[in-house]
């Protein structure tokens, strides 16, 4: 069994499982979607207020944790593409 830091493995997981898996990723992504523009609004009322400083460059990190939220969410896609086939 893997553990919740772990993802499971989608070739291991019947077509519900993975359509379950679908709709926690893609509220993953909403958040992070929401998350990143937060950020990037932040940074830029930062920036304009204060000039450059940490939160000038903190969307970053999010732009990444949504990038590979993005990619999880394609890999899970695919899978059920290739099943329903």
């Amino acid at each position: 069994m893997a553990s919740p830091v772990e993802d499971p493995n989608l070739s291991e997981l019947n077509v519900e499982e993975l359509m379950a898996e679908e709709k926690k990723r893609k509220s993953a992504l909403t958040l992070h979607a929401f998350l990143i523009g937060l950020a990037v609004g932040i940074a830029v009322y930062s920036t304009v207020k204060h000039g450059l400083g940490l939160f000038t460059f903190f969307p970053l990190l999010y732009i990444m944790f949504g990038n590979r939220a993005s990619n999880k969410l394609k890999s899970v896609r695919a899978e059920l593409k290739s099943r329903t086939l």
